[in-house]
């Protein structure tokens, strides 16, 4: 039976009901330490940005899940300290120091909790790889490899941004495998058979599988590289969570 054959009273009060179904902003007026929370989008807020998301445990979401406007802020907020490096009177070397150990400290968290594509960090570096040839003094068309090198391959040494945000998301996901809540271990482990279908995209969780199964390996059967005496060196069988992570990174990394 369609709704125009209802009494015109009855009519109003569905389209009533449903009217009050709409989202409408909410505060329930939480406070910690008398500091108010925000508990959910409002519309009227003057900082786009907050207004759109909220934040919980120290990661922002989107009320539609996205995250093109947290790419953008985080974009934003990079370039920043690029501009904010810039305009520091200290020397071309110093401003590489702190890109080196501030900027790249700062852009941690973000690259760890978020599940951004490598193709983002790519091309930020590319806009951050001309203000560090900048500060080198170097010219503009040389390699970047004269930037990122190790010192003894006659580099820079310093790290580019998308070999950081490779291993932020190493890190997370030999946290979340190792993690103590079982929940979270066996939704890693869903995700990480879905990533493993997918060959041409680049994803931390097959980077981890390929490097845990070395080091594993490399736990059973221990080499040793120098013509030092068998059983010279100190092996290890069973290291601790920490110092696996540690080892897994370590061996990811040497296969780039």
């Amino acid at each position: 039976m369609g709704l125009k054959k209802f009494d015109p009273k009855v009519k109003n009060e569905v389209f009533t009901a449903v009217q009050e179904t709409f989202f409408s902003a909410f505060d329930p007026c939480l406070k910690i330490s008398g500091h108010a929370i925000k508990f959910i989008l409002n519309p009227d807020d003057p900082d786009c940005f907050k207004g759109e998301h909220f934040k919980f445990l120290g990661r922002w979401i989107h009320y539609s899940l996205g995250e093109k406007k947290i790419k953008d802020k985080i974009w934003e907020n990079i370039m920043d300290d690029i501009d904010t490096i810039e305009n520091s009177l200290v020397n071309g070397f110093m401003k590489l120091w702190l890109y080196q150990y501030y900027l790249l400290s700062r852009a941690s968290w973000a690259f760890l909790i978020y599940d951004f594509d490598r193709t983002f960090a790519f091309e930020l570096e590319k806009k951050i790889n001309l203000k560090l040839k900048k500060w080198a003094g170097i010219y503009q068309k040389v390699d970047n490899g004269r930037l990122f090198r190790s010192k003894e391959n006659f580099g820079l040494g310093i790290t580019s941004l998308t070999d950081h945000f490779e291993r932020m998301q190493l890190i997370k996901c030999e946290l979340l495998q190792s993690s103590v809540d079982l929940t979270v271990q066996k939704l890693y482990n869903v995700r990480a058979e879905k990533n493993a279908k997918l060959v041409r995209v680049w994803k931390a969780s097959n980077l981890s599988r390929v490097a845990s199964a070395e080091v594993d390996l490399n736990l059973k059967f221990p080499t040793q590289n120098s013509n030092q005496g068998i059983g010279f060196g100190n092996f290890n069988p069973h290291p601790t969570k920490s110092e696996k992570r540690k080892l897994i990174t370590t061996k990811a990394f040497s296969f780039l």
